[in-house]
């Protein structure tokens, strides 16, 4: 995961790759989330650091409960990681298509980056990334109300879990120019070149000593 303005970008290992020309899929490694569709946690972890200890907040299926999961982990202190175990088969995009995926999408991405600190926020670039989705009134209406429903939704999130630091969890370091490069549209160009590489993943020193 990396901030690219006040947006949080979700990427993965494999993003771009087929499974055999992938650099990582067959290394442990440190990641931000876990996928829900396969993720093996420890019970005592889960009541200790989500809100009524469920390994998922109801409110934020689609699009929101594994990412935010492994955030808060991480921000309690715990780790996340990424073992090579072919454990199934899981088919994306089934529950949501169309409007749907367009909805939840915007909705996701625009909770995580009111929730989640980043040193892109409070900044112009955030201000400016964030003051150009309110034209999606004028071209997408579904994303429109994706974008209103997850600045309201970020508010409930905020009570139930508070700020998180994307600097607590291992995450991809976005450069200025690439933030300012997706602030005027070209993300779509740059992300047929761009790919998470593992030795290109961050994690502070003592991160679990620091967070939690």
């Amino acid at each position: 995961m990396g901030s690219q303005g006040p947006r949080l970008e979700v990427r993965g290992i494999c993003n771009g790759f087929v499974i055999d020309e992938c650099p990582g899929i067959n290394k442990e490694h440190y990641v931000t989330y876990p996928d829900g569709a396969y993720t093996v946690a420890r019970v005592n972890a889960i009541k200790r650091a989500m809100p009524d200890g469920k390994p998922f907040i109801d409110e934020t299926f689609l699009y929101l409960d594994d990412n935010l999961l492994g955030l808060i982990l991480w921000n309690k202190g715990y780790q996340v990681k990424y073992v090579p175990i072919d454990a199934g088969m899981h088919y994306v995009s089934k529950t949501t298509r169309g409007f749907l995926s367009d909805f939840y999408g915007t909705r996701s991405t625009t909770a995580l980056s009111d929730v989640v600190e980043t040193r892109y926020s409070n900044t112009l670039i955030s201000a400016l990334r964030k003051s150009r989705r309110l034209l999606y009134i004028f071209i997408n209406k579904t994303r429109y109300q994706g974008f209103i429903d997850g600045t309201r939704f970020a508010k409930i999130l905020l009570k139930k879990v508070g700020r998180l630091n994307l600097y607590c969890a291992t995450y991809h370091e976005v450069t200025l120019p690439e933030a300012i490069s997706e602030l005027f549209l070209l993300r779509y160009r740059l992300s047929k070149i761009y790919t998470v590489k593992l030795n290109e993943l961050k994690i502070k020193d003592n991160v679990t000593k620091r967070c939690g």
